[in-house]
């Protein structure tokens, strides 16, 4: 996202690892001289920013309530918090594991922790409509009937789990180009739906939140 946001004004990168942020660092500095890193307590840069974004933060924090806490006293008094979550728990699959998610979200739930932290709603919707049906089917019905396969298949005869078996389902892994670009064609047509009105579902959230 560092090529993106920076277009839009001073840019500061938080990433709480430090090997991950030297690797950023190294990446972008060269190209994007103005960008400020910090790995180091957000405290001590409180209140400085007009927008602070999270693209599929908040479902890692187990207390999303206290995040958002930590994330609103980077803002100024009428800053505005921009993010995306993953939405609906009846897409919970093998991949929201490993990923190390706590939940996902649907509009309401996303609106109740944004409000009792002192965030009004600006904009929210529902995104990558076209994935819906196939990421539920898959996650559904898919991943649960090749999970069972699997695992049968993977038990050895003293019934333990044979170490080569690969419990890492299909869309965990990066997936061929031509089906990137096909999603890509499927959902480009929202970021100009978007500007006048709201989807009804999707794999995703986007929220727009001011704070008070």
């Amino acid at each position: 996202m560092i090529p993106v946001l920076s277009a839009f004004g001073e840019l500061t990168v938080f990433e709480p690892s430090s090997v991950a942020l030297g690797f950023t660092r190294d990446a972008y500095q060269g190209s994007h001289p103005g960008v400020t890193y910090k790995t180091d307590a957000l405290s001590t840069i409180d209140g400085q920013f007009d927008v602070v974004t999270a693209f599929d933060v908040l479902e890692h924090c187990k207390d999303d309530l206290a995040a958002l806490v930590e994330w609103s006293a980077l803002i100024k008094p009428g800053g505005r918090l921009l993010l995306t979550v993953p939405a609906f728990p009846s897409l919970w699959g093998r991949n929201d594991e490993l990923s190390h998610h706590y939940r996902r979200y649907t509009k309401q739930t996303l609106t109740d922790v944004l409000t009792q932290r002192g965030f009004s709603i600006q904009k929210m919707s529902y995104t990558y409509l076209a994935a819906f049906v196939p990421v539920w089917l898959s996650r559904n019905i898919k991943e649960k009937m090749e999970t069972r396969v699997a695992a049968a298949r993977a038990a050895g005869p003293d019934g333990s789990i044979d170490a080569s078996f690969d419990d890492i389902p299909w869309d965990f892994k990066q997936p061929p180009a031509i089906i990137n670009s096909a999603l890509q064609a499927a959902c480009s047509w929202e970021k100009d739906w978007l500007q006048y009105g709201d989807l009804p579902f999707g794999t995703s959230i986007v929220a727009i939140a001011r704070k008070s």
